[in-house]
């Protein structure tokens, strides 16, 4: 999902580029706003993405009391 966006974004940036070379500024303002958009959907499915895998980590990598104390004493 986020490499696509990526695609997306650099597309989105040679039609920023065009649109300056153009002098549109309507396009410029709908291009920047398209790319925020995008970029926010990255950064909540890298956040979503990332809680999973904390909270898998933090499920399934516990340490046991015996485990700690074990880990303590060397």
């Amino acid at each position: 999902m986020c490499q696509i966006a990526e695609n997306v974004i650099r597309s989105m940036q040679d039609k920023l580029g065009e649109a300056q070379a153009m002098y549109d500024h309507n396009k410029l303002e709908w291009c920047n706003q398209y790319i925020q958009v995008l970029r926010k959907i990255e950064l909540q499915k890298y956040n979503e993405i990332s809680a999973k895998v904390f909270e898998f980590m933090d499920v399934h990598t516990k340490l046991s009391p015996a485990e700690i104390q074990r880990n303590m004493d060397n």
